[in-house]
């Protein structure tokens, strides 16, 4: 009986053997594999490279939106009279983020006699935005802060990691102005 089953193994063997060899040789789904293989890398790369380019444009436009309100307060032209107004003046100027600019926008605006008694206090406690900062317009010649700050949500996981700051994946991008006040009547 053992040699009834010694040739039916040895083409069993053989069999396997041609097979695994033409699986060896065949090359048509190589190319599936190694993309499957670099494929999450690759995209968690490039959306991680555009959603810090959006935060480099974030960080440009809100640099512009301040300078150009905080511009009202510094020569004394009508400068917004509330922080709520302030905040209107810099959405109107980020109009690329106009549906969400006020519920993440925050001010902090402070005068000061001279710049060696300009403070700059963190407005993140707990993992959150404690509050609206000061609202102060100053004086002619006063010394002025003028900080602005947007909580942007991060969508990147590895991106969340090394720049969250803010609780919930989000950061917090600031644009901080510092200035005397023109001499003004």
């Amino acid at each position: 009986m053992m040699a009834d089953r010694s040739p039916h193994s040895a083409f069993v063997c053989r069999r396997l053997a041609r097979l695994a060899a033409r699986f060896a040789r065949d090359r048509r789904g190589a190319t599936a594999v190694e993309f499957s293989l670099i494929a999450l890398p690759f995209f968690a790369l490039l959306f991680g490279i555009l959603e810090l380019g959006m935060l480099f444009v974030l960080s440009t436009s809100l640099d512009n939106a301040t300078n150009t309100v905080a511009r009202t307060i510094r020569t004394g032209a009508s400068p917004p009279p509330s922080a709520a107004k302030f905040k209107e003046a810099v959405c109107d100027e980020l109009g690329w983020l106009a549906s969400d600019c006020p519920s993440n926008l925050f001010v902090d605006i402070d005068a000061f006699k001279t710049f060696g008694e300009v403070v700059t206090p963190t407005p993140i406690g707990a993992g959150k935005i404690i509050k609206d900062g000061d609202y102060t317009v100053g004086a002619s010649e006063e010394i002025m802060l003028v900080r602005v700050f947007y909580q942007w949500k991060l969508i990147t996981p590895l991106l969340t990691k090394a720049v969250d700051n803010v609780a919930g994946g989000k950061t917090l991008v600031t644009s901080t102005m510092t200035f005397r006040n023109e001499p003004y009547s």
